[in-house]
């Protein structure tokens, strides 16, 4: 377990950083388990169907949602998700008692990351379609593990859905990777910001999408 503390909190600092503003609900397909969940949805349906969602700032295990706050930021923590046998923390942003963005995220060592990537793409898209917008995104940053990743990013109506799936360097191998999916408002520019990743040279994306076993991407 305290191999995989520097972790978690890497997890839990990244998505702190996303925050979200104001919408109207949409219903995006979600990831295994997490079936119901949209944006626009109040705080008491939120818990109701999260039951083990909890304050990101508790102060005890014990401490439970206060659902009359309207601005807070609820976090699920799973030492060994089911789908990918990873750790994974989601992430709820609640504005005005709505959530207004969510956050997956699940990590591991790179050799448990290479194993699931293959299922983790296919069931993103399988859930939201080949019609992305290719970006890049940084990981790690300020590390020696820094580095970018391929980002696929899907606009669903008034919402926008990205995907980060840590690349396999040859010259660079990288200890620990992640899988990210974010859920949140097409002019929520707080959230684009940390989320959308960033447009880059198309020799660039051809070499990252490649590395994850993506040889050809819609432009």
């Amino acid at each position: 377990m305290a191999s995989r503390l520097p972790l978690i909190f890497a997890l839990v600092a990244f998505v702190s950083s996303v925050g979200a503003q104001e919408g109207h609900q949409e219903v995006v397909a979600m990831p295994d388990g997490f079936t119901g969940i949209h944006l626009g949805m109040s705080v008491q349906e939120l818990v109701r169907l999260r039951p083990g969602a909890f304050p990101s700032h508790r102060k005890s295990q014990t401490e439970r949602v206060d659902i009359t706050r309207p601005n807070q930021t609820l976090k699920e923590l799973s030492q060994k998700d089911p789908q990918y046998r990873l750790v994974m923390l989601v992430s709820y942003s609640v504005r005005e008692g709505t959530l207004k963005s969510v956050v997956f995220m699940w990590a591991g060592e790179m050799p448990a990351i290479v194993k699931q990537r293959p299922a983790f793409l296919s069931g993103c898209l399988n859930r939201w379609g080949s019609g992305f917008v290719k970006r890049v995104i940084k990981q790690y940053p300020n590390t020696d593990q820094e580095h970018f990743a391929p980002l696929l990013l899907w606009e669903k109506g008034k919402s926008m859905v990205s995907a980060v799936c840590t690349p396999h360097f040859e010259h660079k191998p990288l200890e620990r990777g992640s899988f990210t999916v974010c859920l949140f408002y097409k002019d929520d520019a707080e959230v684009a910001r940390f989320s959308a990743g960033e447009e880059a040279d198309q020799a660039i994306l051809d070499k990252l999408f490649s590395s994850i076993g993506i040889r050809s991407v819609p432009k």
